[in-house]
């Protein structure tokens, strides 16, 4: 079941827990204090591929 649902992934696999971590640490750090109110996705291009 996981091959067929990564085949729909453009990367071609899930993420891995610590990529969606570090992006949630980039949002918490200073770096990112001029980032206001906006939606991210993180499904490995999933949405891009639907919108194509």
């Amino acid at each position: 079941m996981f091959a067929e649902v990564n085949a729909n992934i453009p990367l071609g696999r899930h993420a891995d827990p610590s990529e969606i971590a570090a992006f949630f640490a980039f949002l918490a750090s200073d770096e990112a204090k001029f980032i206001t109110g906006h939606h991210y996705v993180i499904d490995g291009g999933e949405i891009a591929r639907a919108s194509a």
